[in-house]
């Protein structure tokens, strides 16, 4: 997802005349230790979620699962890359923008495919366990995206 970024603002930088450059690490290299922190807090909420629905999963299981479940989005960002470096710009867009709601889907089926192997009756419902991890998860976005607008605002020059 960092690259598809890099490859967009890098395209809209060249429309410049090539003034602006956009730095590989910022568009990239952040945002991509950002998703792996994501990656990290979703698997320990839906672990969590499954011991409250009376599953036994173990972390290295819910990864494993999420990732099975995300293959095909995975693919997905693959070609709305190779699109965005062709010059396909509203293809790779679209492409993205379905990957995105693909990405979405598989970690709504993860709650489901965790409640799929329970052995013993009794815990969470489905339902329940989607609406915690949703919630949150939102939590977690907000407290992160206003530490990163906290961070971008300190870093500015007053302008009065």
């Amino acid at each position: 997802m960092p690259l598809y970024s890099y490859f967009v603002a890098r395209e809209a930088a060249g429309g410049f005349g090539g003034f602006v450059k956009v730095p590989f690490g910022a568009t990239v290299l952040e945002p991509f230790l950002y998703m792996l922190l994501f990656l990290a807090v979703y698997a320990g909420i839906n672990v969590g979620v499954a011991k409250l629905m009376h599953n036994d999963v173990s972390f290295k299981n819910v990864l494993a699962r999420y990732g099975a479940l995300a293959i095909i989005p995975g693919c997905g960002l693959v070609l709305a890359n190779f699109l965005q470096l062709i010059s396909l710009n509203f293809v790779g867009a679209l492409v993205y923008l379905v990957t995105l709601v693909a990405f979405l889907l598989a970690s709504v089926t993860l709650v489901f495919s965790i409640d799929a192997d329970r052995e013993t009756e009794g815990g969470l419902d489905s339902f329940y366990g989607l609406l915690i991890t949703s919630v949150v998860m939102m939590l977690f976005f907000f407290l992160v995206g206003m530490s990163l607008v906290d961070r971008m605002v300190n870093q500015m020059p007053f302008l009065w």
